[in-house]
């Protein structure tokens, strides 16, 4: 499987929406939580330094990555 970009490299992005992504692409470069802001309930995900991970997401919730970099992704065939 590969990914289409969608956009550019978020780099330690906070309270953004990653241009109204529903999935992003994450690159840990250190210990560190991404946070996804869904209403009053956020949710946090642990992710180790070196480590990725692809968060899916509701395009109006925002998310938290200090310490990494993010890109929206689409999977492409």
């Amino acid at each position: 499987m590969a990914y289409k970009l969608l956009g550019e490299v978020f780099v330690d992005p906070a309270n953004t929406t990653m241009d109204n992504a529903s999935l992003v692409h994450v690159v840990a470069n250190a210990d560190t939580f991404v946070i996804i802001n869904i209403g009053r309930d956020p949710k946090r995900v642990k992710v180790f330094g070196g480590d990725t991970i692809d968060i899916v997401k509701y395009p109006t919730d925002t998310i938290d990555c200090p310490s990494s970099e993010c890109t929206a992704i689409a999977y492409h065939w």
